[in-house]
């Protein structure tokens, strides 16, 4: 039955290279793929150089990328000369948004297009940020997030007031906007990581939550420990 799925996973970023959450959605893509699970992509054009050299021609095919606007190549400018703080809270926001939104016109088209019954959006990661996808057509599942935490105590003092000040507003903006771009509060599902980040979704956000563990191992990228302890020790394992 979950092979008969059709599912398109929608991202700003799909990316190996650009660290961070941007390799979930690369990751999910690839994994369905080996799991003969009829799956799409829908991204930004910014990693189209990338995906390229990497997934095979039949897999980049299933591939869509949204493009650039003038609006996200001036915030993308603009993040040279002002705080990183600043940069964050107001260009990244801005640019992730601008996607967001394009993204969503993109997927009802596609939605009808490829007979999608899924749309995965995986990240951001962040339970605060709002999301623009909503009533695509096809049910929205968003996650797994992970956030909800706090500066650590001991090191409060390596925030100036300006800082505190700012993100204790982008904490109390988010519970606004999420009311105006309703992702969050429209999804069929969301999925989060722990209870620490249940707690910090937005007041509105959908009931229906389930708790998804977002961080795994790929046995098939790592060695287990026996072999590396095999390879490195010459003394029987129960001496370790």
């Amino acid at each position: 039955m979950f092979k008969k799925l059709k599912i398109i996973i929608v991202a700003e970023n799909a990316s190996a290279r650009m660290g961070g959450e941007a390799i979930l959605p690369l990751h999910y893509f690839k994994f369905l793929i080996r799991q003969g699970v009829k799956v799409w992509l829908l991204t930004h054009e910014r990693v189209r150089d990338e995906l390229y050299e990497t997934l095979s021609e039949e897999d980049f095919n299933r591939v869509y990328f949204v493009p650039d606007t003038k609006l996200q190549i001036f915030c993308e400018q603009a993040k040279d000369f002002i705080p990183n703080y600043l940069a964050e809270l107001v260009m990244q926001w801005t640019i992730h948004v601008s996607t967001d939104v394009r993204q969503r016109k993109w997927l009802k088209s596609l939605v009808k297009k490829l007979d999608i019954d899924i749309v995965h959006q995986p990240m951001p990661v962040s339970p605060k940020v709002p999301s623009c996808i909503y009533d695509v057509g096809a049910p929205v599942i968003i996650g797994s997030m992970n956030g909800g935490m706090q500066f650590p105590p001991a090191f409060s003092d390596m925030l100036n007031v300006f800082e505190h000040l700012m993100i204790g507003a982008g904490h109390a903006f988010s519970e606004i906007i999420n009311h105006f771009l309703p992702g969050k509060k429209r999804a069929a599902l969301l999925l989060v990581a722990n209870a620490r980040t249940r707690q910090a979704l937005p007041r509105c956000a959908c009931p229906n939550v389930l708790e998804f563990v977002e961080n795994g191992v790929d046995l098939s990228l790592w060695q287990t420990g026996d072999a590396i302890q095999k390879k490195y020790h010459p003394f029987p394992s129960s001496l370790f």
